[in-house]
C-alpha cells in the first residue's frame, strides 16, 4: 500500500511539474504571439474599413444615378402632361408628337431602364456585403432595412419594363386620325399615372440609399473604434491570461510542496 501511495504521489508531483512548465510556456507564447495577433486583427479591421468605404462610394454612385433617373422621369412626366393638353387642343399636332415619342421619349425610357437595371445589380452586391458584415461579431452594424435597395430598384425596373412598348404604341396611335384622339388621350393618362407611380417609387429608393449610407458610415465608425482599441484589448487579454497562468503555477507549486510532504511521511 505504501508503494502504491508513493507511486500516486510521485505521479501527482510529476503532473504538477508538467503543469508548471506548460503554464510558463503558455505565458511565453501569449506574449510572443501578441504582436502578430494585434497586427492580423488590425489588418483585418483595415480591410473591413476599406470595404465599407468602397460600399459608401458605390451607394453614392447609385444615389446620383437615381437622382438623374428621377429628373428624367420628372421631365418625361411633364412632357406627357403637355402632350395630353396639346391633344385636347388640336389634332394637327399628332404628327409632331408621333416623331417626338418615337425618337426621343422611347429612347429615353429604354436608357432609363438600362440605368436602373445596372443600379439594381450594384445594389445586390451592396446588400450582400452589408448583410454579411452585419453577421460578423463585434462589428455592430445596424443593418435591418424594411426593403432592400436591390428589391426597390427591381420594382422600379419592373414598373418601367413596359414603358418603351407603351410609348412605341403611343407613337403609332399618333399617326391615326383625329377620331382616335379620345382613345389616345386615355392611353396618355395611363402613361401619366404610371410615371407618377414610378416617381413615388423612385423617391422611396432615394431614401433607401440615404439609409444605406447611414448603415455603411455607422459600420465604418464602429470598425475604426474597434481598431483603435484592439491593441489595448489584446494587451488586457494577455495580462488576464498571464495572471490566470500565474495563479495556476502558484497552485501547482503548492501541490508540489504537499506532494513532497506526503512522500516524506510515507
Amino acid at each position: 500500500m505504501n508503494l502504491i501511495k508513493r507511486i500516486l504521489i510521485t505521479f501527482w508531483l510529476v503532473l504538477s511539474l508538467a503543469g508548471i512548465i506548460a503554464s510558463l510556456y503558455g505565458i511565453i507564447q501569449i506574449w510572443r504571439i501578441r504582436p502578430a495577433v494585434t497586427s492580423n486583427i488590425n489588418e483585418l479591421l483595415t480591410d473591413g474599413i476599406n470595404v465599407l468605404g468602397s460600399t459608401d462610394e458605390a451607394i453614392q454612385i447609385i444615389n446620383q444615378a437615381l437622382t438623374n433617373v428621377a429628373s428624367s422621369l420628372n421631365d418625361l412626366e411633364s412632357s406627357t402632361v403637355l402632350i395630353k393638353e396639346s391633344i385636347n387642343n388640336t389634332a394637327s399636332m399628332s404628327t409632331t408628337f408621333e416623331v417626338l415619342l418615337k425618337e426621343d421619349f422611347t429612347v429615353m425610357a429604354e436608357n432609363t431602364l438600362i440605368a436602373i437595371r445596372s443600379s439594381e445589380k450594384s445594389a445586390t452586391v451592396i446588400d450582400a456585403t452589408l448583410e454579411a458584415l452585419s453577421k460578423v461579431p463585434f462589428f455592430g452594424i445596424p443593418y435591418d432595412p424594411e426593403t432592400s435597395l436591390s428589391y426597390a430598384l427591381g420594382e422600379i425596373a419592373n414598373e418601367m419594363e413596359d414603358m418603351p412598348q407603351i410609348l412605341a404604341e403611343l407613337s403609332s396611335s399618333m399617326d391615326s386620325t383625329a377620331t382616335n384622339l379620345v382613345s389616345l388621350e386615355s392611353q396618355i393618362t395611363d402613361v401619366e399615372d404610371n410615371l407618377s407611380d414610378m416617381q413615388g417609387t423612385m423617391d422611396d429608393a432615394l431614401e433607401l440609399t440615404k439609409e444605406y449610407r447611414t448603415y455603411a458610415k455607422d459600420a465604418k465608425s464602429n470598425l475604426e473604434n474597434l481598431q483603435n482599441n484592439a491593441s489595448q484589448w489584446i494587451t488586457n487579454l494577455s495580462i488576464a491570461l498571464t495572471i490566470f497562468c500565474m495563479i495556476l503555477v502558484s497552485s501547482l507549486v503548492g501541490a508540489i510542496f504537499q506532494a513532497r510532504i506526503l512522500l516524506k511521511q510515507s
